[in-house]
């Protein structure tokens, strides 16, 4: 039987530690190698060359990391740099009971919000208007996508042409 080697990836502090060595170190190790076949198991590549990957600036303070972090980017104003966050809708849901309106190609649908305990906001929204009423959405994309779905196939339109990008943007409370 012949034994094949096996493919895996290296660690982390061994690739660093390769990328640090002198091809003159590689070459002496090479030369010195056991007849076993080298370092006992679980010896990593930075301590038989003896590698330190923690340089110490020559102060004796800590090195900074801007070699290893990506910059980031600032805007063209200046200032600090953008983050883009998620934004966590769940607690700015409307209050149970509001009714909300969205209009889209000239035909109205009407929406309540509800009480839904098993949802991580604890409300739904139950849609009011014909072909899909009593239907229960647990965000308002799907209400928008249900609501508008029958008007849609009428019409012909291919796709979610014509709809906000987002539900919160197409309901609005009703006056």
């Amino acid at each position: 039987m012949i034994a094949c080697p096996t493919l895996y990836e290296l660690p982390a502090e061994d690739r660093a530690a390769i990328a640090a060595l002198d091809p003159a170190l590689i070459t002496a190790a090479q030369a010195s190698a056991s007849p076993a076949g080298g370092p006992p198991r679980g010896t990593t590549i930075a301590a038989v060359f003896e590698v330190t990957l923690d340089p110490v600036a020559e102060d004796g303070e800590a090195p900074s990391n801007e070699a290893t972090q990506p910059e980031a980017k600032a805007p063209a104003g200046g200032g600090a740099p953008r983050r883009r966050r998620h934004i966590d809708r769940s607690q700015q849901w409307p209050a149970v009971g509001t009714r909300l309106v969205g209009d889209y190609l000239g035909e109205r649908f009407e929406a309540e919000v509800i009480e839904s305990p098993r949802l991580k906001s604890g409300r739904a929204l139950k849609l009011l208007t014909q072909p899909v009423r009593g239907a229960v959405c647990n965000s308002m994309s799907k209400a928008m996508d249900l609501a508008t779905l029958g008007e849609r196939q009428r019409r012909g339109v291919k796709g979610k042409t014509g709809l906000p990008g987002s539900g919160w943007d197409f309901w609005k409370p009703a006056a």
